[in-house]
């Protein structure tokens, strides 16, 4: 064992730590199934971060929640006024290589939930029967994955109640390959991305189309009306 990087900042589901020590652990034997193979120390938490080498390849590990003294550390932090939360399964996604095995896309399950810290009730309209969405992001946050994409939904409005205190909760699974050519994303880092879709009061009830128009707003289908079937005088 010995000590491969001092003064690291470190970000984990559980927050933000600075002045972090990595330890590496010598692997003499050239085994491909060490075990831990680092570690990443926070003072005062210990480790918030570790890595092990399995025959299937590298995992991390990250730290998600911990109680250090009077010192709580959450991924889960529930903010004042309206805060949408969202997690998956599994932070690691691994195909399974073993022989006679076709590796194909891997599934993910996520969930959202929108969760009301106010005291008063949110009304939500949303335009059709999607109430949400779920994207997935590679490193230079290029989207990869949409779950909507190839789903079809009914044009109904609806509206739904978030009483104070209460959530409204979304979940699905998505399969982790691109959807041009069904084949499984690519190994590396990426990132989820809940999107929940209602509409907002003051676009759909304030900003409407006589609303637009007293504003000065030019009507596109007006001015194609206009051009293509001009009134003539009789």
């Amino acid at each position: 064992m010995e000590i491969a990087e001092k003064g690291l900042s470190l970000i984990v589901p559980a927050g933000i730590f600075n002045n972090v020590i990595k330890l590496d652990f010598i692997n003499e034997s050239g085994c491909a199934d060490i075990g831990i193979s680092s570690q990443w120390y926070a003072e005062n938490v210990r480790i918030i971060q570790w890595e092990e080498i399995t025959i299937a390849g590298p995992i991390q590990h990250k730290l998600s929640t911990a109680t250090v003294g009077n010192i709580n550390y959450s991924k889960d932090i529930r903010l004042q006024g309206v805060s949408m939360l969202g997690n998956t399964d599994r932070y690691v996604y691994l195909t399974n290589m073993m022989p006679g095995i076709i590796p194909g896309p891997l599934t993910m399950t996520f969930k959202g939930e929108l969760v009301n810290n106010t005291n008063s009730a949110i009304n939500l309209t949303f335009g059709s029967s999607q109430t949400f969405d779920a994207i997935i992001y590679d490193n230079s946050y290029t989207e990869v994955i949409r779950w909507l994409t190839g789903k079809f939904f009914t044009m109904a409005v609806e509206s739904r109640t978030i009483a104070p205190g209460e959530k409204f909760t979304f979940q699905d699974k998505l399969e982790l390959k691109y959807a041009d050519n069904s084949e499984p994303i690519e190994e590396g880092g990426y990132t989820k991305g809940p999107w929940h879709l209602a509409r907002t009061l003051a676009a759909q009830t304030g900003m409407t189309n006589k609303w637009l128009a007293e504003q000065g707003l030019i009507s596109v289908k007006e001015q194609w009306v206009e051009k293509h079937y001009p009134v003539t005088t009789r």
